[in-house]
C-alpha cells in the first residue's frame, strides 16, 4: 500500500468518524461507505450503502444529478 492510498484511507477513516452514523441512525463501517471524492481525488464525503441507493434512486428520478460536479465515486477503504 503506497502512501497516497494511506492517506486516502485515513481521510475516509476521518470523514466516517466525524459522521459516526447515517441519516436512519446506524453506524457507519469504513470498511462499506460509499465515499464521494472530489476533482483532486481527496474524499469529501460518505454514505452508507442504503443512503447512497436511496440518493441514487433520487437522482435518477430527477432531470439533473444533484450530484453532477462529482469527479468519482469510490467504496470504502476495505473495498478497494
Amino acid at each position: 500500500m503506497g502512501i497516497k492510498s494511506t492517506v486516502h484511507n485515513n481521510m475516509i477513516k476521518r470523514l466516517v468518524g466525524q459522521r459516526i452514523t447515517d441519516a436512519d441512525g446506524q453506524v457507519l463501517d469504513v470498511r462499506t461507505v460509499v465515499v464521494i471524492d472530489d476533482a483532486d481525488g481527496d474524499p469529501v464525503a460518505v454514505f452508507s450503502p442504503d443512503e447512497w441507493r436511496r440518493i441514487s434512486a433520487a437522482a435518477a428520478r430527477m432531470d439533473t444529478s444533484p450530484l453532477a460536479g462529482a469527479n468519482t465515486v469510490g467504496k470504502g477503504y476495505g473495498q478497494r
